[in-house]
């Protein structure tokens, strides 16, 4: 299942009984956002590096991906940028 499909499944369904559970469903979301964020960059690199490895992407490429991802939502929205080394 894609992190999507699941926060739409799961989140609108919780039934909190206190604040502790309702810590623990905000922390669950941040959790999913994460994720997709993490997942997009690497699907962005072509490139295998370090302990970031693609199968269809093999090799390392330093021609194209010195660099680092900077990935981060702005106003509801994923906004990425590359930061050279």
């Amino acid at each position: 299942m894609k992190l999507k499909e699941l926060l739409k499944k799961c989140y609108p369904t919780l039934w909190l009984k206190n604040f502790e559970e309702l810590r623990e469903a905000f922390e669950a979301k941040f959790m999913f956002l994460l994720a997709k964020l993490v997942v997009k960059s690497a699907m962005i690199r072509t490139e295998s590096r370090g302990s970031h490895f693609r199968v269809d992407y093999p090799k390392r490429d330093d021609k194209n991906w010195l660099k680092n991802i900077i990935v981060k939502m702005e106003g509801g929205e994923t906004k990425i940028r590359y930061e050279s080394i």
